[in-house]
């Protein structure tokens, strides 16, 4: 039998790279199928209407799921007469009964009555899980609790939302210094369990993701499906979505190798995550303490409500586009793997957006109260330093020579170039306009002092507020995100963009996770300030933090910790 994952199927006596007992894969394989049986004959199907609001919410899961837009994009092609409203609303580390927001950030209810949701997709039961069966009572409460408590909202206004439940993916074994999952696998499955039991009870539709990425995980070749044993990446999405469209009953069984993806297919998905993008960006921005919580009558914060509603209408003429756009037929949305295609390498330019005028900002306070001056040029910079006798100072390079604007960070690497972090972003995006942070290359090739040599390492980044290099790229804090971007061909350009850590705080991005270093132990070592609230879902479970602390994380393990807790105040990149 084909082993390839194109085939969700496999054979018994083919582990791939996973190396398990043959007692142990048929024993899974046994306890596997038991819910994927059960749930063909008890869970609902699902069927948009036309004109229907679709929100996600859920652990990281479904934050990670905007990034890539595989199953967004199936819901488009495969109700393409419908103009559907789409929105994710995940956050990392989520769990039915602990939702942590900042200050003035306001419920789930603000938020799903905004969109006024029709139709509501629950993904949660990863980061429970690992509780184990002692948690398993807690869970199956709080996430009852959670359907009748949104059973009672009328968010469009006229009915209570369709509940979806899906169900965590299986925990994949990477080998290596890697967790195994096996312990975890063992309570998701029970977890599923209790899901499926009790969309049964209140007859909501449910997708056991469990079951099948268990078996694919075990018995197929191919690529990996995950970062880390628990969070998809490109390729995992791309089959999930396929798992949950069956599921749901909306498509039938396909046959990929006959059904090709093409270049209309790609712009689409292209779009969604535009969109994805801006929606995030409005829904939960950079310096969140300004909008939200106490400092949003500080100088500064005056126009950040009329930016929102730039934001919003951006985000409507976004929607109005994909719904215009040419669909594909829903099999081809996964006849053609996009392995090349890298969505959040490169931020959306909005071209053939119209930006909404805004009102003029009556500004609190001036420039003279916040301090500024004049800015000098390198020269005249120059003649204001006074050095002790033998030490003399020159301009290694400028933005009036190199790609410079607003650096954030720099370090040597062991060739003795120096890397440079731009963030002309700062200290947010506007509106419409496309972030353009980078990373460049300097180089002293004469050992004159001046730089001669220069290239663009990453640029159309978002936001950089620190970096440093290892595993032969560089880790970048894109806030609420932690970055890998590296450079696997040798063109001197990353090409690979890779999101390892999701869900820091944003409140105040001045003193966002910053001060990267390497520890003696092959750990990762940074920080973030106060009135911060990060929660970060890993392998090992999730992390936690409130008020500011010095994180510690290994990738050769993916481990991920919180080595202090703290108040002490910010440290400021």
């Amino acid at each position: 039998m084909n082993t390839d994952r194109n085939n969700q199927s496999g054979v018994i006596h083919s582990f791939g790279k996973r190396h398990l007992f043959c007692f142990l894969c048929f024993a899974l394989f046994g306890a596997t199928n038991v819910i994927g049986v059960e749930l063909n004959s008890r869970s609902p199907t699902y069927q948009a209407n036309a004109g229907d609001s679709i929100v996600f919410i859920g652990n990281t899961f479904v934050e990670r799921m905007r990034m890539f837009g595989h199953f967004e994009l199936f819901l488009h092609s495969r109700f393409p007469e419908h103009p559907l409203k789409i929105r994710n609303m995940g956050w990392s580390a989520d769990e039915v009964a602990l939702r942590p927001r900042p200050r003035g950030f306001g419920d789930m209810h603000r938020y799903l009555t905004q969109e006024k949701a029709d139709t509501v997709f629950a993904c949660f039961g990863m980061n429970e899980a690992f509780r184990g069966v002692e948690g398993l009572a807690e869970f199956s409460s709080g996430l009852e609790a959670l359907i009748l408590d949104l059973q009672k909202h009328r968010y469009n206004g006229r009915s209570a939302p369709q509940i979806i439940l899906i169900s965590p993916i299986a925990h994949e074994n990477l080998g290596g210094h890697m967790p195994d999952g096996q312990v975890h696998n063992v309570n998701l499955e029970i977890y599923t369990q209790a899901m499926l039991e009790i969309a049964g009870k209140y007859k909501l539709a449910f997708v056991d993701l469990y079951t099948p990425t268990r078996e694919l995980m075990v018995f197929s070749k191919g690529p990996d499906f995950t970062i880390n044993g628990i969070h998809l990446n490109n390729y995992g999405y791309w089959r999930v979505s396929q798992i949950m469209a069956r599921s749901l009953g909306l498509i039938g069984d396909i046959d990929l190798n006959y059904a090709a993806g093409d270049s209309a297919t790609e712009k689409l998905r292209r779009t969604i995550y535009d969109k994805n993008y801006s929606f995030f960006f409005q829904w939960r921005p950079p310096n969140m303490e300004y909008l939200h919580g106490r400092r949003n009558r500080l100088p500064g914060a005056e126009g950040m409500p009329e930016e929102t509603a730039q934001l919003n209408d951006i985000v409507g003429q976004l929607d109005r586009r994909i719904w215009r756009m040419e669909k594909p037929q829903p099999g081809k949305v996964w006849g053609k793997y996009p392995m090349d295609i890298q969505l959040s390498a490169s931020t959306p330019d909005y071209t053939g957006i119209r930006i909404p005028e805004i009102g003029e900002v009556v500004r609190r306070g001036g420039d003279e109260e916040e301090g500024r001056g004049d800015v000098l040029t390198p020269d005249e910079a120059l003649k204001r330093f006074h050095l002790p006798e033998g030490y003399a100072i020159n301009v290694f390079a400028s933005e009036e020579n190199s790609p410079i604007a607003n650096p954030v960070a720099m370090h040597f690497d062991v060739e003795g170039r120096l890397w440079v972090a731009n963030s002309p972003t700062w200290p947010h995006p506007l509106p419409g306009s496309k972030p353009n942070d980078s990373i460049i290359i300097l180089e002293d090739t004469d050992h004159d002092g001046v730089v001669d040599k220069q290239s663009v390492f990453i640029n159309g980044l978002d936001m950089i507020h620190g970096f440093i290099l290892g595993d032969g790229g560089a880790y970048i804090s894109q806030t609420p995100n932690i970055i890998h971007i590296k450079d696997t061909n040798g063109d001197g350009r990353a090409d690979t963009v890779r999101t390892v850590l999701h869900g820091f705080g944003g409140e105040d991005v001045e003193h966002s996770i910053n001060n990267y270093r390497w520890g003696p132990d092959g750990a990762l070592y940074f920080m973030e300030g106060i009135f911060f609230h990060t929660q970060v879902e890993t392998p090992y479970g999730p992390r936690r933090v409130r008020d500011a602390g010095v994180f510690r994380y290994k990738p050769l393990t993916e481990r991920f910790d919180v080595f202090v807790s703290y108040a002490f105040w910010n440290p400021w990149g």
